[in-house]
């Protein structure tokens, strides 16, 4: 099964821009056309500056802060904590209509 993909809305300017792509990484603003993302993508940008996974580790489970929610992926069968830049919503693209 292919990753899901999302929009990145910025929450940081208050006008509701869309994060798009260019040739040096990530730009935002309500002119661009909005980029597709999948978490794997946004986990590489900026060293994972708009969204970070860590798998859980049961022999060592610790809670890695503010932020960082626990999720379950039932594919996998296996938890893991995801941190979302708080100045960004991720929208599913179905979700846009």
């Amino acid at each position: 099964m292919s990753e899901k993909k999302y929009y990145v809305k910025d929450l940081l300017t208050g006008d509701g821009a869309w994060v798009g792509k260019d040739v040096f990484g990530v730009v935002s603003g309500s002119h661009l056309k909005p980029a597709i993302f999948t978490k794997s993508e946004l986990a590489n940008i900026k060293n994972g500056a708009l969204y970070k996974r860590k798998w859980r580790d049961l022999r060592n489970d610790i809670d890695f802060g503010e932020g960082w929610e626990m999720k379950v992926d039932w594919e996998a069968k296996h938890d893991y904590w995801e941190w979302i830049n708080p100045l960004i919503e991720l929208v599913p693209m179905e979700g846009i209509v």
